[in-house]
């Protein structure tokens, strides 16, 4: 079950979040896939007619409890991990750049650490350590969680619309044990 032929720009496009057979596009609902630079309505409809053909469906919604400006893909589910839904909305909607949505993940005074021994407080200045404005986000590839106790790590790559790269690695520190813990420690590389 290849992709149809759908042009280069969408296909390359697909690649870019490592979609090469049409089964892996049924997590994903069509507006999800229009998110990514380089898919365009035409290769959506036709994405559909080569789904609907193999008995194969995009999903009707999306899995996140919220919309984004940008695809994401990768390790979203956190069934009974509540610690792992936490990072994987902290670490959507502080690439979205969403101080409303970052409130319920990150403690106030929250410290970042980066990778030159700098310390910054709270969540404008978690917004200004990322490099890159939501709208040039074509992706975000969220490639691992980990939680255990208190602690939890990520890594993960964001692509740009240009087709640029930034690959990320965070190790998390929440404010105790409990399930509604929010994080108050970040160590971004």
């Amino acid at each position: 079950m290849t992709l149809p032929n759908i042009g280069r720009p969408a296909r390359n496009a697909l690649l870019t979040v490592n979609i090469t057979e049409l089964k892996q596009l049924t997590p994903f609902t069509a507006q999800d896939i229009l998110k990514l630079h380089g898919v365009g309505p035409k290769a959506v409809e036709m994405l559909t007619k080569a789904l609907e053909a193999e008995g194969l469906y995009f999903a009707e919604k999306s899995e996140l409890p919220f919309s984004t400006p940008f695809m994401v893909v990768g390790d979203l589910g956190c069934d009974n991990a509540p610690k792992r839904r936490v990072v994987r909305d902290y670490l959507i909607t502080s690439w979205m750049q969403d101080q409303a949505q970052l409130t319920k993940c990150l403690s106030e005074e929250v410290t970042i650490e980066t990778t030159n021994s700098e310390s910054h407080h709270g969540l404008e200045a978690l917004i200004s350590l990322r490099s890159v404005s939501p709208e040039q986000i074509s992706s975000l590839e969220i490639k691992q969680i980990l939680s255990h106790g208190k602690y939890a790590s990520a890594h993960g790559k964001v692509t740009k619309h240009d087709g640029s790269t930034i690959h990320f690695a965070e190790f998390q520190t929440f404010e105790s044990h409990k399930k509604d813990a929010r994080i108050s420690h970040i160590a971004i590389y």
